[in-house]
């Protein structure tokens, strides 16, 4: 794993120090970070990894393409309406559940959040929002941007060769990748399209023993209930 990304709240806020961003900016992602505390409280990636870590890393990839503090602070929360344990017997994009973020956050962090989670995303649509591009808005450029950085993140540590189902996620990322390269590019962000390109080759090299592979059969990210906590149903 490259070491300049960030995986802890910690790394991330002195990355954001070190690359020049303010007290104000630093603290409104901070702010961010504690709300994601609540919302993804025992929840993991297929692989096993918390995943706040993967929130953490997806923020600090956005931080070294030097993006603004609402978007960073926005990947922090990215999944909030896909994965996120607001408390409510309704999950996703309810009223109520909007409205948590925008009294915690602000509403320019959950508006990006919302268009997140209503972009349509998977490998057979990726050439279809390469050609879009040019006709979004700025703030929906951003949303793609986030997503790739996401996309990237989980490439990072080779996460996706760890999970139940990582032939599968192999046979996607060879699918996907060149699109990704060329979104980024189209984005005016280089440096992530180079990054991408040798995370890639690197992720797709690797053998990862059967072993080694996690053994909770799951697509998706997933709450995993402490002793305690099960012991009360």
């Amino acid at each position: 794993m490259n070491g300049d990304y960030a995986q802890t709240n910690i790394q991330l806020y002195n990355q954001l120090r070190s690359a020049g961003y303010s007290d104000d900016e630093v603290a409104r992602i901070h702010q961010s970070y504690e709300v994601a505390m609540d919302l993804f409280t025992g929840v993991f990636s297929p692989s096993g990894k918390p995943f706040l870590n993967h929130l953490v890393g997806t923020a600090s990839v956005l931080c070294s393409l030097r993006a603004r503090a609402a978007l960073i602070a926005s990947a922090l929360l990215h999944a909030a309406y896909i994965h996120g344990d607001f408390g409510t017997p309704e999950k996703g994009m309810t009223d109520v559940n909007r409205e948590y973020l925008r009294k915690n956050v602000g509403e320019e962090i959950e508006e990006i959040v919302f268009r997140y989670t209503n972009l349509k995303w998977n490998p057979k649509l990726i050439p279809q929002i390469y050609a879009s591009i040019d006709t979004l808005t700025e703030i929906d450029r951003e949303v793609v941007l986030m997503r790739v950085s996401n996309q990237f993140e989980s490439l990072l540590d080779h996460g996706i060769l760890y999970r139940h189902d990582s032939q599968l996620r192999r046979q996607s990322l060879e699918r996907s990748s060149a699109g990704l390269i060329q979104i980024a590019n189209k984005l005016g962000a280089p440096f992530l399209a180079a990054e991408l390109g040798r995370i890639t080759e690197t992720t797709l090299s690797i053998q990862i023993p059967v072993e080694m592979l996690s053994t909770r059969i799951k697509k998706k990210a997933f709450l995993h209930k402490p002793f305690s906590d099960r012991e009360k149903e």
